[in-house]
């Protein structure tokens, strides 16, 4: 058995070496092993460029946006490039039916012309702490006491601490499932302003169709400005404001790149399962997968429908489609690559080396030597239940773009009653409805709610539905649409005629109630509520009166004390305290924190006697072109300019334009807008989405297989310069 272990052991060891170019490696953790094998990779520039506490880095020019999109600052005054589909939401935001932005491109020509986006927040990463002592000390000290440990004050009081102390926002993460915490200390900028987007069609040029796929010929790139207060520190919308000097700005190259070619990339991968158990991949792709991505295809259809009739509906839904579709595929492709490349085997591989290696020491025996079986138990206990949260997640929750208006509309008073602040929250909410439909359209959102009640009737178990959800199907059985109906018509959310009615009540109220001090709100407050009989409203009562609470209550109950999550918490803690005493390389899931990969420009073959290039060009572009085709139709000026060849400087040394290019960087969603950098540190390119054979890569990194598509820097500075007539951004570069 022990000379088993030991082969075992080196396979997996080798394994990992060979595939060492896969890792989200955290930036702050950089030892001499990492450095050389970056080194050898084709990496020329010292380590210590990539994070530094003391001078400035990289990391000082890599950018966090709180909507889960990574930016590039790229000049010295405050320039940052991310990519078109993370702008997306900012640029509907400034278009209207009279400038249609999405279509036609937003371009600044001046400092003046840039457009402020509320809401938008710019992070810089400052610091990272290593604070899993503080963590243990007061997980030790909760015990002593007697009392029920609570991550999540834990959390709130510590980050709390350390913004009361540094003035930086402050986030605390959990590596390892607990082995490791580290603090992230960032800088905010509330000021961001929207400087150029082509497009929709040349920045998302190929569309759904190509989405995921390789070769992709897409311009997928924004690019906003950070302001600050004349003091360069972080202030909100102002005049006065001025662009942002940055500590440190991506310088560009425009000498491009060959395959082999060392490249880094940085930013902020929202999330991974690496550590995860076998059950929980089987749980992923049997049960999770097939139940999420049929309720998916079933809204692309409904809103696809209504965005090729009417070009109002496509701006309004665009993003929504475009996240749905993303999400449907990535799910898919999940379980299709898992099943396609044996992974289920490769995990079986590694738990026989961990079985075997618990199996040697009393005390490991003693922690883990029933996880397996305990997990095995644990999953089939609580399919059901899982299920009927999917489903009503998939329905009530997330099926319409009802839910947050009719959510938001749930302002409970607290145990001092009814205060200012919460009249004003209910008010805010109150005038969000009577706007509702600038963002959403009434057809599609009805067509999907009847669709949502259909799948929740069909599929929840009576135990979940209210007495209001019985009432529904005691008068109208299975008659959905009819049932649908009753409820449209009958809801002051639903019709413009019932709600203005309702605000002529409501608005003295509100007005009225605004001036009480806290506590003395009661008697006004529920008048309000009454009026709006908002617990009395049809569409209130299907969306709200079934909670995530009462599935969860149901589920703990199943659980028995002891769930899913702690178990694979303690499987994860298992293999890393497996591999960190074999001496094995390894990094923690993404989880939105920094993170750096290396590899190089690469081509991909996905299947046997399947090979492609490590680039795109232009021509692929006049080859794909269709009129009639909206995916793949750009503007009649952009196909002249494309066509007639004139690339300037931006040309690649045999004339051509390359437009996007492929790596072996280890990459996911939220890479989007992430710098890739050459081997000394210049920017050529953007990562923004990655092949379709990488779609395992949030449970397993597959060499050879995971790839990161990337827009090339000269096909970007092309389209800012001969087709839009950017020259004072060419100018602010430096080029």
């Amino acid at each position: 058995m022990k000379r088993f272990t030991v082969i075992m052991l080196f396979m997996a060891v080798a394994a990992v070496n060979a595939a060492a170019d896969g890792g989200m490696w955290m930036v702050n953790l950089i030892d001499k092993s990492l450095a050389l094998k970056m080194r050898d990779a084709g990496m020329k520039i010292d380590p210590s460029m990539i994070y530094n506490e003391t001078t400035a880095s990289f990391s000082d020019a890599v950018v966090f946006f709180e909507q889960g999109c990574t930016g590039s600052v790229i000049s010295d005054e405050g320039l940052v490039m991310t990519t078109h589909h993370c702008a997306y939401p900012d640029i509907v935001g400034v278009s209207s039916e009279d400038n249609n932005y999405l279509e036609d491109g937003f371009w600044a020509m001046t400092l003046e012309e840039e457009r402020p986006i509320p809401g938008k927040n710019a992070m810089f990463l400052k610091y990272i702490i290593d604070v899993t002592d503080d963590v243990g000390e007061y997980i030790a000290e909760t015990e002593r006491e007697g009392k029920q440990i609570n991550m999540r004050r834990m959390r709130f009081l510590m980050e709390k601490a350390v913004r009361d102390e540094t003035g930086y926002k402050a986030v605390l993460s959990s590596m390892w499932c607990g082995e490791k915490y580290y603090m992230s200390l960032y800088e905010v900028y509330p000021d961001v302003r929207l400087v150029a987007a082509p497009g929709v069609s040349i920045a998302s040029f190929g569309g759904d169709v190509d989405n995921w796929e390789w070769p992709q010929h897409k311009g997928d790139f924004a690019m906003y400005r950070i302001y600050a207060a004349p003091d360069g520190s972080p202030a909100e919308y102002s005049p006065e404001n001025v662009p942002l000097s940055p500590r440190y700005s991506f310088a560009i190259s425009t000498d491009g790149y060959s395959e082999g070619d060392f490249t880094l990339i940085m930013g902020y991968p929202d999330a991974t399962g690496r550590y995860s158990s076998s059950f929980a991949v089987k749980d992923d792709i049997y049960r999770i997968n097939p139940i999420t991505v049929g309720m998916k295809e079933d809204r692309i259809r409904i809103i696809r429908g209504h965005m090729a009739e009417n070009p109002a509906v496509r701006l309004k839904y665009y993003n929504t489609f475009f996240s749905l579709s993303n999400a449907r595929e990535y799910d898919a492709g999940e379980t299709d690559n898992i099943l396609r490349h044996h992974i289920l085997d490769s995990i079986a591989s590694r738990e026989a080396v961990l079985q075997a290696w618990v199996s040697e020491d009393p005390v490991r025996i003693e922690r883990w030597g029933s996880l397996m079986g305990d997990l095995e138990r644990k999953y089939a206990d609580v399919a059901g239940i899982s299920d009927q949260i999917l489903y009503f997640t998939g329905t009530m929750i997330e099926g319409t773009g009802l839910y947050p208006y009719v959510r938001n509309m749930a302002v409970r008073k607290n145990r001092h009653g009814d205060s200012p602040k919460t009249v004003q929250r209910f008010a805010d909410a109150f005038r969000a409805v009577g706007g509702m439909w600038k963002q959403l359209d009434p057809k599609v959102e009805k067509e999907l709610l009847e669709y949502a009640v259909s799948v929740f009737f069909t599929h929840i178990d009576e135990e979940f539905r209210s007495p209001f959800h019985v009432y529904l199907e005691e008068i109208f059985g299975n008659d959905y649409s009819a049932m649908t109906d009753y409820v449209w018509e009958n809801s002051f959310f639903t019709d413009k005629a019932r709600y203005d009615s309702l605000s002529a009540l409501v608005v003295p109220v509100l007005e009225d109630a605004r001036s009480y001090e806290i506590g003395s709100c009661g008697e006004a407050c529920d008048i309000l509520r009454e009026r709006i009989a908002l617990y009395y409203d049809p569409l209130y009562q299907l969306l709200r009166s079934s909670r995530m609470y009462e599935f969860y209550t149901a589920l703990s109950r199943v659980e028995d004390g002891v769930s899913v999550e702690m178990l694979e918490d303690k499987y994860a803690r298992m293999l890393y305290s497996m591999r960190e005493s074999s001496g094995i390389p390894q990094y923690p899931d993404a989880n939105s924190t920094m993170r750096f990969t290396f590899g190089n420009v690469s081509p991909l073959s996905p299947r046997d006697a399947v090979y492609y290039s490590w680039r795109s060009t232009s021509d692929g572009i006049v080859q794909k072109y269709s009129p009639e085709k909206e995916d793949f139709a750009p503007d009649g000026r952009f196909m002249q300019l494309l066509c007639s060849g004139d690339w300037g400087r931006w040309a690649a040394d045999d004339g051509k334009m390359y437009v996007d290019f492929l790596t072996d960087n280890d990459v996911t969603r939220g890479n989007s807008g992430s710098p890739v950098l050459d081997c000394n540190g210049k920017l050529i390119g953007m990562a923004f989405d990655a092949n379709y054979e990488s779609l395992a890569g949030g449970l397993y990194y597959l060499e050879d297989y995971n790839k990161a598509v990337c827009a090339d820097i000269r096909y970007i500075l092309w389209i800012l310069d001969k087709y839009a007539g950017m020259s004072r951004i060419i100018e602010e570069l430096g080029l």
